[in-house]
């Protein structure tokens, strides 16, 4: 298994996540916040990464952070989007049904 580490680097209108493994290059997923909705506009994931794998670390990522913040999130970009439907269990922070 990959070992992931992922860190949220924020501007004040939104940001973005990376993940890091060693060895590997960075992945990342932005987002952009609109009131309490952190819109997620871009997903990046080198092929030397297990797609999947690393898009759940960041999709997590956002989740629980949306939940802390009590934010909505509405993932625009279709990796994004497609995780999220994958994990009924986050649709809470969903903006919409997806």
């Amino acid at each position: 298994m990959i070992k992931i580490g992922i860190t949220c680097e924020e501007t004040a209108s939104g940001g973005r996540y990376v993940a890091r493994s060693p060895g590997l290059p960075l992945a990342e997923m932005k987002f952009r916040r609109e009131k309490q909705t952190m819109v997620i506009d871009h997903t990046a994931i080198p092929e030397e990464m297990p797609v999947e794998c690393v898009d759940r670390a960041l999709m997590e990522r956002a989740v629980m952070d949306a939940r802390t913040e009590k934010l909505k999130i509405d993932p625009v970009c279709v990796l994004a989007r497609y995780t999220m439907a994958r994990h009924p269990q986050w649709s809470d922070v969903l903006k919409q049904p997806l």
